[in-house]
């Protein structure tokens, strides 16, 4: 868990911010390294696919750092999204929902997110499963 947290800070201090509150960003590439994603939110990508071209389906890995809470985001798609360690609140279209670890929810597509860290010494971190339609 510190080492999560210690990845959180160091990586946060090296990056460039990518969004403008509301929009979505371009995808965290998928070098495997963490990348800000919107303003104190890291990602990264552990899996992509097309799915066959009807689907996109992609696993992100997402870290608030201690104490942190995002600016508010859209993902490139709907999501299901897990809490793997850590705890605080998911604030969906405006609406706070309490998360702790093991804790699973969903965004639907469009649907403003912003994550707030509980922690002042641990990183809050997720898992998303993320589905969107492909090209036809």
């Amino acid at each position: 868990m510190r080492r999560l947290a210690i990845l959180a800070i160091a990586f946060s201090a090296a990056v460039t911010p990518v969004l403008d509150g509301q929009q979505t960003a371009a995808q965290p590439d998928q070098t495997g390294m963490f990348r800000q994603y919107a303003p104190g939110l890291l990602a990264r990508v552990s899996y992509q696919s097309d799915a066959g071209g009807r689907w996109r389906v992609a696993i992100w890995d997402l870290l608030v750092g201690p104490g942190k809470t995002s600016d508010a985001f859209r993902l490139p798609g709907g999501a299901v999204i897990e809490v793997r360690s850590g705890g605080g609140r998911a604030i969906i279209d405006g609406k706070p929902r309490e998360i702790s670890g093991g804790t699973t929810f969903a965004v639907d597509e469009g649907s403003s997110l912003a994550l707030a860290n509980g922690s002042n010494e641990l990183a809050l971190a997720l898992r998303v499963t993320l589905i969107a339609a492909g090209a036809r």
